[in-house]
């Protein structure tokens, strides 16, 4: 389970849950208990994952998108990417990109295996990933 603890505010503004009071600069977020340091940007907020738990972090914060939202995954030179973004109401986009370029457009219940395939091919030697959330429509 994801817990947002301390103003997360992009995290909040993407997941469709009340905004959280407070400014700029750098805030700290509790995912399943283990704090993380995030930097708000502009409607989008950035978190860096250790890798061993990225898969899980991943398919629950894609779970929670709300249509017009994505969930960008960076290693840390941010020359690879996957990108997991909400469409219509029960399907998800994943796109891959970096040693391979895909995409799969799928329902919600078929995301989490692509996720475990995707990620570990595409983030071998990461122990470190980036997390944003950032909104599409503007």
């Amino acid at each position: 389970m994801i817990d947002f603890t301390a103003k997360a505010g992009g995290f909040s503004r993407a997941f469709g849950e009340m905004d959280a009071p407070g400014g700029q600069g750098w805030q700290i977020i509790s995912i399943r208990g283990e704090n993380r340091y995030t930097e708000e940007r502009g409607g989008c907020c950035v978190s860096k994952v250790a890798a061993r738990s990225a898969v899980k972090t991943a398919v629950q914060m894609a779970h929670r998108l709300k249509p017009g939202t994505r969930l960008e995954i960076l290693n840390f030179k941010k020359d690879r990417w996957v990108h997991v973004a909400r469409g219509s109401a029960g399907m998800l986009e994943v796109t891959e990109a970096g040693f391979f370029q895909n995409v799969w457009r799928v329902p919600d219940e078929e995301a989490p295996a692509i996720l475990k395939e995707v990620i570990p091919r595409e983030f071998p030697r990461s122990h470190e990933l980036r997390f944003t959330v950032k909104n599409l429509v503007k």
